[in-house]
């Protein structure tokens, strides 16, 4: 994925939750530590955050980082939900089949 296109993202995300936690930029800045003009940065998609910088924005806006990173949690990964309605059987066919694809795609 093109880096721009991905820091833009995660700012719209960003932006998106601490608009519904009620926060403004500056509010947000001082719970995780960082300057307004820092996180407004990451918010307009110029420049991204280290780990420590995710970690708090994800806990003070109640999301995980996977959703911040990739726009969903990993929870809710679009296979999930088709895997969590199978019977136990099913899931072991499964299974078997996404490993001989893998083993294929990875030339075993």
């Amino acid at each position: 994925m093109d880096m721009i296109k991905l820091k833009k993202e995660i700012g719209q995300r960003l932006k998106k939750c601490r608009v519904e936690c009620g926060l403004t930029q500056q509010n947000l800045s001082e719970k995780i530590g960082l300057q307004t003009k820092s996180y407004a940065n990451i918010e307009a998609g110029r420049t991204l955050f280290s780990v420590e910088t995710l970690i708090s924005l994800a806990n003070t806006l109640n999301i995980s980082a996977d959703y911040i990173l990739f726009g969903y949690a990993s929870g809710n990964f679009p296979l999930n939900s088709i895997i969590d309605s199978m019977p136990p059987n099913d899931l072991e066919r499964i299974e078997t089949i996404i490993r001989i694809y893998k083993e294929a795609i990875d030339g075993k």
